[in-house]
């Protein structure tokens, strides 16, 4: 039984004799290139080619970086600014740093009252002592309750959401 079938040979065959041709046209240009260069021409150097710079001296190294230097590029007027960087700002003008955020509250969920609709006991909202029946869509000290669960409770505010759950008493 033949590894490949007539026609993938045949397709093998065509690919191979095609790419040996091209590689034979290829290789007689380059030699046909060389024949009209002469038999001795040697290839082109760095500083013969024109239009390409010659290689800087050791020596002149010093004076292309003081080149360099000497033209900023990136001040049009070509002179060291008039006003002095500070990389935190002018400390002149430099205000006191802004106060740290108030910290978020340590809400707990203490218990779910209830069926569909559900409810919610809170402890630790803000500005209520003990817990707080809470029911979605209610809003307390800039929290608002976005859902109660059953074992979960989602609060919103204070570029915070908080997702609390119920925890279960220890035995």
């Amino acid at each position: 039984m033949p590894l490949f079938s007539r026609a993938v040979t045949a397709r093998l065959i065509e690919r191979i004799l095609w790419t040996t041709a091209v590689a034979c046209a290829l290789v007689g240009t380059l030699a046909w290139q060389r024949a009209q260069r002469g038999p001795h021409s040697a290839a082109p150097v760095w500083g013969s080619v024109p239009g390409l710079p010659a290689l800087p001296d050791a020596d002149s190294v010093t004076t292309i970086v003081t080149r360099i230097a000497d033209a900023d590029l990136f001040r049009l007027a070509r002179h060291p600014s008039q006003v002095a960087y500070h990389p935190g700002g002018d400390p002149a003008a430099a205000a006191a740093p802004p106060p740290p955020a108030p910290p978020k509250p340590p809400i707990a969920v203490a218990g779910i009252v209830g069926g569909p609709p559900w409810a919610a006991l809170l402890d630790g909202v803000p500005g209520h002592d003990g817990s707080v029946l809470v029911h979605p869509g209610d809003t307390l000290a800039q929290l608002t309750v976005r859902a109660v669960r059953p074992g979960q409770v989602i609060i919103t505010g204070l570029d915070t959401t908080w997702r609390l759950s119920l925890k279960t008493p220890w035995h």
